[in-house]
């Protein structure tokens, strides 16, 4: 991915300025990946285990939590349906960071549960693993917060104290090592502000107002439906029950509040701000996935007063079950976003475009146009004269064309083509064609390419 190419580069130097990686830096994700580069001697691939193993330690962290907090039926249904989930299972494959936001989140909840539940004695071990946990994913800090907060209430002075100073020391442990790589903290600053205000700016209701509003509420809602997927009925029992006659135990009952502020700043902060990737709701995912398990139980007791005893085992078996080979399904056997399907046609299509450009195009006179294929390109086809054209940042760019370009090649398929001869005869994978442009019929003198993004659609002046 675009990222993956950014963590590639910070381990040769790290330099948040420059976005190697983008700000806030993950410094420690990025010195995990340099370490288990050592030992692989292949970035992707040691990103790639970093997940497995982020996204498999997740399962039992889960179950640990539920057994914790409910029993041991209700931890195992919701690890089931995490290590079956489609976007978690898919992105546990993928050399992107987003299976360490559900283990460290939950590895956090699991220490400020206990403290919730009157055991002081988690509360510092409690603030030094979300201190930790943020050097790998900054994102966790403020989104944990404020669970972490509250079970600080009644801890006493002295203790509170100390939870304070080792927050702050393990922030430290992160904070600093990453402002002096970046060139001092002012300069670190700095790139963290700009990052904060294109985000701002480009994805918020700030920025955007309602139209980002709207934005991001679809993608949190189809993000969300990809990694709950076979749990929803279960999920929407549980928010459903509530509202039943004789729930007033379950509206008071301390493990619904606990869930709710786990999932409610991050999910507000992707509604109203910025939810960039489908991994993104991996922090939340957790909670939803044990409120959909406490959804099974509930479901199964409230099936119990309706039905015997043997109907009533049955089902509180099936149910899970369905759900769990319902997630099997749409993974195996569907053309679904991060199924196996779609991230080995993704591969492979990518790969023939990359071999289709190598056998085809001189990279003396080759330009290729890249949108959000543009990091990937230039990592993988450094030879190659590269034009990025950024939507975020404009609607419209122009870009004059070297006159040693002969061919213009486009890199995906976000752009269509007009004004000129279309060459549409370099076949790739999965019955796509890799489109350029011959500059040689595009006419005398027009060696101007604009870009309308609006309508995709390019032309030449």
């Amino acid at each position: 991915s675009w990222d993956s190419v950014l963590y590639t580069r910070a381990i040769q130097h790290f330099d948040v300025s420059v976005h190697q990686p983008q700000p806030p830096g993950y410094i420690f994700y990025v010195g995990l990946v340099w370490l288990a580069n050592r030992l692989l001697g292949d970035p992707n691939a040691a990103m790639i285990w970093i997940s497995v193993f982020a996204s498999a330690a997740a399962v039992p962290a889960i179950y640990w939590l539920g057994k914790i907090m409910f029993n041991r039926a209700t931890g195992l249904v919701a690890a089931l349906l995490l290590a079956t989930s489609i976007s978690f299972w898919g992105l546990s494959e993928v050399a992107f960071p987003y299976t360490l936001l559900a283990l460290l989140s939950t590895l956090s909840a699991i220490l400020t549960y206990r403290a919730w539940q009157g055991e002081k004695g988690y509360i510092l071990p409690a603030a030094v693993l979300l201190g930790l946990a943020a050097g790998f994913r900054q994102d966790l800090l403020p989104f944990m917060l404020p669970v972490f907060l509250v079970g600080l209430l009644g801890a006493g002075r002295r203790r509170t104290l100390a939870a304070a100073a080792a927050l702050a020391a393990t922030i430290a442990a992160w904070y600093v090592p990453t402002s002096i790589l970046t060139g001092g903290f002012s300069v670190y600053r700095e790139a963290s502000s700009q990052e904060t205000a294109g985000i701002l700016q480009d994805f918020s209701i700030f920025g955007k107002g309602w139209e980002a509003l709207f934005r991001n509420a679809a993608a949190l809602r189809h993000f969300l439906l990809l990694a709950i997927a076979g749990a929803l009925p279960f999920l929407a029992y549980f928010l459903l029950r509530p509202a039943f006659p004789g729930a007033t135990a379950l509206r008071r009952d301390r493990r619904l509040h606990f869930l709710a502020l786990w999932f409610t700043p991050a999910a507000l902060f992707y509604l109203l701000i910025h939810i960039g990737e489908p991994g993104y709701v991996f922090l939340i995912l957790p909670p939803a996935l044990l409120a959909a398990a406490w959804g099974a139980t509930l479901l199964a007791n409230d099936l119990k007063k309706m039905a015997s005893r043997r109907i009533f085992a049955r089902l509180a078996i099936l149910l899970p079950a369905a759900a769990i080979g319902a997630n099997l399904l749409f993974f195996l056997a569907t053309d679904v976003s991060y199924g196996s399907r779609d991230l080995a046609g993704s591969d492979q299509v990518f790969q023939s475009r990359l071999d289709a450009l190598r056998s085809n195009f001189n990279p003396d006179d080759t330009l290729i146009v890249a949108v959000y294929e543009f990091e990937r390109v230039l990592y993988y086809l450094p030879q190659y004269r590269v034009w990025h054209f950024d939507p975020a940042a404009s609607e419209e760019a122009r870009t004059v064309i070297p006159d040693q370009v002969d061919n213009v090649v486009f890199f995906g398929d976000e752009l269509e083509l007009e004004g000129a001869s279309l060459v549409e005869r370099v076949p790739v994978s999965d019955g796509k064609k890799l489109v350029f442009i011959d500059m040689h019929q595009v006419g005398a003198g027009k060696r101007i390419l604009a870009v309308d993004w609006a309508n995709r659609r390019v032309g030449f002046s």
